[in-house]
């Protein structure tokens, strides 16, 4: 971990006191079920704005990718590890559509017994029904 380069990327972290990295480290540590001292150096350092976001949003973010994602707990551990940067999106405005999107079932432009025509006649019929 190269903390030299997390410091000059992420200036901001000097005006953070530094009493508030020890709970924010242990809250990681005890939410990710992280074993080593250096998984959470690891998840940190490859997003160090995790040390000035509330415990309240990460525990959010943690909730609601395991609740929505099915995600048990080794399962949400490798994505924070590998993903760290996860936790720092908004769930409104990021994590809920993409995961709506990509569980949600690719629906059929037309049943296989369906010819593209008779499908045109339908949608055609429906749009003029809807317009009247």
């Amino acid at each position: 971990v190269s903390w030299r380069r997390i410091v000059v990327r992420y200036p901001q972290v000097f005006s953070k006191a530094v009493d508030s990295f020890v709970p924010k480290a242990h809250l990681l540590q005890r939410i990710l079920k992280l074993q080593k001292r250096s998984d959470v150096s690891f998840v940190i350092s490859g997003f160090p704005p995790l040390l000035w976001l509330s415990e309240d949003n990460i525990c959010s973010k943690v909730d609601f990718l395991q609740t929505e994602l099915k995600l048990d707990d080794d399962e949400l551990r490798d994505m924070v590890m590998t993903y760290p940067q996860i936790l720092g999106l908004s769930i409104d405005n990021n994590l809920r559509p993409k995961i709506q999107f990509l569980l949600t079932p690719v629906v059929e432009p037309y049943k296989q017994h369906q010819t593209p025509q008779s499908l045109s006649s339908k949608v055609l019929n429906t749009t003029i029904n809807n317009c009247t």
